[in-house]
């Protein structure tokens, strides 16, 4: 993988407009923009990205796919003791960084000393940004809002080509545990169809 600058159940395709979902007495309101369908075109965007090696840049998106397609994966948090599995599924995308055309950039809401501790915690393999106030989110349209809670990312991983159009969308659950786990056999069918031809399939096809 060349690293920028140097982050189950759900379901993928078209979504729009704000939906909700209730879990356990409380409704999340979960704003889905139009325009994030596959062949559309994603948003420009600018935040704070931690490198593998744990140094930190102000970087776009434009910036990024300036070194090649980007597999945008997000996520509320760094860590989710609740749901351990599911953060190891979201550590495992990090196998497509054996192809060399793609990037794994993962997105939280995690501040930058929190994303380095975990880059190191688990020796994370590809970079994070922090989006702290959930703009990036918002404009990917998988930014849900709890009345008890901080505005989080929905469990979501956006695959995006170097002309910035959306190759592959997938989006979880709008559930607080984000116990929604990305399909990884399904991402990686995505990828080598619309991106590449990696020679190690990870025993997922």
């Amino acid at each position: 993988m060349r690293t920028v600058g140097g982050p189950g159940r759900g379901r993928s395709g078209p979504n729009g407009g704000e939906g909700t979902s209730t879990e356990a007495g409380r409704t999340l309101t979960v704003n889905e923009p139009h325009g994030l369908d596959v062949g559309g075109r994603a948003p420009e965007f600018g935040a704070s990205l931690v490198r593998s090696d744990g140094t930190v840049a102000e970087v776009t998106l434009s910036e990024c796919l300036g070194d090649g397609p980007v597999l945008l994966t997000f996520c509320a948090l760094d860590a989710v003791p609740r749901d351990p599995e599911g953060w190891c599924a979201l550590h495992d995308v990090g196998w497509f960084a054996s192809d060399e055309n793609l990037q794994v950039v993962g997105v939280s809401r995690a501040d930058t000393r929190t994303h380095c501790r975990f880059i190191e915690r688990f020796d994370l393999g590809y970079p994070l940004v922090s989006d702290r106030g959930g703009e990036v989110a918002d404009r990917y349209g998988v930014c849900y809002r709890d009345p008890r809670s901080a505005t989080s990312a929905v469990r979501s991983c956006v695959l995006v080509d170097e002309d910035r159009e959306i190759r592959y969308r997938w989006v979880g659950e709008h559930r607080p545990e984000h116990t929604s786990t990305p399909p990884l056999g399904e991402m990686h069918g995505a990828i080598r169809r619309e991106v590449s031809t990696p020679a190690e399939t990870f025993g997922l096809v």
